[in-house]
């Protein structure tokens, strides 16, 4: 894992088409700007550790596998 300490106001650049933006620091909290293409899905980690749970909930029942599916869709973020 790379580690770098960054100021508020400052930025990252990945692969030149995403930008990690410090837009403020408050303590212990800092506020994170992600620019990124439209395609791309950005998820906190928590968000996805409920998707895998919400998805092993669904995949043990006995619903139908529309239903199942309908239940364990993703929703996109609006941007």
């Amino acid at each position: 894992m790379l580690v770098l300490s960054r100021r508020n106001g400052d930025s990252l650049q990945i692969n030149g088409d995403i930008e990690l933006r410090v837009l403020a620091v408050n303590g212990k909290r800092v506020r994170l700007g992600v620019r990124c293409p439209q395609y791309m899905r950005i998820l906190r980690a928590e968000a996805i550790e409920q998707e895998f749970a919400d998805h092993r909930r669904c995949s043990d029942s006995d619903m139908p596998l529309n239903s199942l599916q309908a239940l364990c869709s993703v929703q996109h973020l609006d941007r």
